[in-house]
């Protein structure tokens, strides 16, 4: 690189800027190359303890063996694990919302009804007008194959799962309950 630049015809001052932005930009290219790195905000899982990572580590501990062995007594085991994690995951979450409810700290307690009260009064801004929001209906859209086993290069073997955010499942919901409520 240094010679390359030394020995250099240039006389012009910016063709010799290019030539050494462009040099040097190869080599970071080569030798340390941009990657991209997905940086994820987590919501606060205070509800998240110690039982409930036991449950999960037991869930997926099952679901390797299942899926190496293939056998259905270890399918069993690993479904039975998996609902045993989903309760402990509801049963916690509950216990944590109640618990911050009845706490007496009342700046916890305000945080908490003052992102409630935001989320029902987009719901009833959106129930009153007819209006879903745009952002409600944006959905990542993932193709999963259908069955295991099945061509992966051929698309037809693939199903798309659409991934909505969770306020418009929760929209979605409260609109179909008055819709049984209305009709019965």
């Amino acid at each position: 690189m240094k010679t390359s630049l030394v020995n250099s015809s240039l006389s012009d001052v910016d063709e010799l800027a290019t030539q050494y932005n462009t040099t040097l930009k190869s080599l970071l290219d080569k030798h340390a190359p941009e990657t991209e790195k997905r940086v994820t905000h987590r919501p606060d899982t205070s509800w998240f303890s110690e039982d409930v990572h036991e449950e999960k580590r037991k869930k997926h501990h099952a679901e390797r063996v299942w899926r190496h062995t293939r056998l259905e007594v270890h399918r069993q085991l690993y479904r039975s694990a998996r609902n045993r994690y989903n309760k402990a995951v509801k049963s916690a979450k509950s216990d944590f919302i109640v618990n911050s409810l009845s706490t007496s700290d009342p700046r916890r307690l305000y945080s908490i009804v003052n992102n409630l009260l935001v989320m029902v009064n987009i719901i009833n801004i959106s129930l009153a007008t007819g209006i879903v929001p745009t952002s409600f209906k944006r959905a990542v859209v993932q193709p999963l194959i259908k069955k295991a086993g099945l061509d992966p290069s051929a698309c037809k073997n693939f199903r798309p799962v659409s991934n909505l955010p969770f306020i418009s499942k929760l929209l979605e919901r409260i609109v179909a309950e008055q819709l049984v409520q209305h009709l019965s």
